[in-house]
């Protein structure tokens, strides 16, 4: 004698079993799925002229000292599953290390530091770039050559503390 099961009757069985050991058959699912944490890549600086002087202050033609170098960071944060802020960043390369933009005003392109820090979106890509929100390095310690790297530490007000590497590129890339 040949038996044939449907599905509904697999249900049928299934759902008697279940009831006979005392509770129903259902898949367990977290009621909070974890979400993804705040990733950082594509992290890259500009090139900077060699650093003047071992005392960073090297006169000029005309006698004048010349200030240190400076350049600029830039990345691309995801934020996850949470909106996140950057909040600050350092880096051993700079005198200061600061959070800056650049904006329009009166039509002249001007760069200022941002107070309070960088929102990071949930789920979306903040773009540090050329033009935009950068983390400035201010009064460079040593020369930034294309193709070295260095490391830059930001602080976020819910990731913590990330340590990343920068790439030195060419203003030319």
């Amino acid at each position: 004698m040949k038996y044939t099961l449907t599905f509904s009757a697999i249900v049928a069985a299934v759902t008697i079993l279940a009831s006979a050991c005392g509770g129903a058959i259902a898949p367990t699912l977290p009621t909070n799925p974890p979400t993804q944490g705040l990733t950082i890549s594509d992290v890259w600086a500009r090139a900077s002229a060699a650093k003047p002087d071992s005392s960073m202050n090297m006169p000029a033609s005309d006698g004048m000292n010349m200030p240190k170098p400076n350049s600029a960071v830039y990345m691309k944060i995801n934020g996850g599953g949470v909106a996140d802020k950057l909040v600050q960043a350092e880096s051993a390369v700079a005198a200061a290390v600061e959070l800056h933009t650049v904006e329009m005003k009166d039509g002249v392109m001007q760069m200022r530091q941002v107070e309070g820090g960088i929102d990071v979106p949930a789920h979306a890509t903040l773009e540090l770039k050329p033009g935009g929100f950068h983390v400035m390095l201010i009064g460079l310690e040593q020369e930034l050559k294309p193709g070295e790297t260095f490391k830059v530490k930001l602080t976020f007000e819910k990731a913590g503390v990330k340590e990343v590497v920068a790439e030195i590129r060419s203003l030319q890339q």
